[in-house]
């Protein structure tokens, strides 16, 4: 029975994979005050989606720049003093801001789902590859 190796580098995929999503929680109880945090959670899950050759990597890429926009979107609107009340910009104009920040979140979360099932399901035997379903094939000739 052979043993199961595990690379470095996988421990570091998997290590920021879930820094990552740990930011991306717990940023989430505020996403105000938390936008921060989801950044910094979603750009750890994106990098380490990258640095393990993940077929998601380009989701979490382009969830990473929608939430960016989307908070530099809510930072700036924040330093013109926000929306509604006397303003005079109606909160109608939060819209435009939030949206893409919660689908930004919600391609940040199914690509980090992706991601998690892809990489802690993949084959860890030398010379194993994962099947369709990212499981390690079993009876195959050596």
């Amino acid at each position: 029975m052979e043993g199961v190796a595990v690379t470095g580098r996988a421990y570091l995929v998997r290590g920021l994979a879930v820094i990552g999503l740990l930011g991306l929680v717990i940023g989430t109880l505020d996403p105000l005050e938390g936008s921060v945090l989801i950044v910094a959670g979603v750009a750890l899950i994106t990098l380490a989606a990258f640095l393990g050759g993940s077929r998601h990597r380009s989701l979490l890429a382009w969830s990473l720049v929608i939430i960016v926009l989307a908070v530099a979107g809510m930072w700036i609107s924040s330093l013109y003093g926000g929306f509604g009340g006397d303003t005079g910009r109606s909160l109608w104009w939060l819209v435009p801001v939030l949206a893409p920040y919660i689908l930004g979140w919600l391609l940040a979360v199914v690509g980090t789902v992706r991601l998690f099932r892809e990489t802690f399901r993949r084959g860890t035997h030398p010379g194993g590859e994962a099947d369709a379903n990212g499981r390690p094939r079993r009876g195959a000739v050596k």
